[in-house]
């Protein structure tokens, strides 16, 4: 299974978030790294490990650890046995987790004025 989350910078609604907000999402077991976006890389993590368990539960991130590592300009994580890694530009922060050998993605960018014409399978 994947699990797949996308937090999208440049939209007008995204907000920095304070240290607060780390307190409504945060595992004793979480890391958490100094970065501009260090709050949205934990959540779109733990928003990318809820979808690859497929657990019919409720999503609750202060329930999912995350020890997120950052190698240079590359950054990944591990929760439990769940590794994934994040895709970061100025734009968008993409997380992907699960099963990983094989895995390819292309993201687009587009805009419609009826959502629906831009969404294929």
């Amino acid at each position: 299974m994947l699990g797949i989350d996308i937090v999208d910078i440049k939209d007008p609604s995204f907000q920095e978030r304070n240290d607060r907000s780390f307190d409504l999402i945060t595992h004793e077991q979480d890391t958490v790294l100094e970065h501009p976006h260090a709050f949205w890389l934990l959540w779109s993590a733990k928003e990318a490990v809820f979808k690859c368990k497929r657990e019919p539960l409720n999503f609750s991130p202060k329930k999912i650890p995350i020890q997120i590592v950052e190698d240079g300009d590359n950054f990944s994580f591990r929760s439990e046995n769940i590794e994934g890694f994040f895709a970061i530009t100025e734009e968008y922060i993409l997380c992907i987790c699960g099963e990983l050998s094989s895995i390819t993605y292309e993201v687009f960018d587009d805009s419609y004025e009826y959502w629906n014409e831009g969404i294929r399978f």
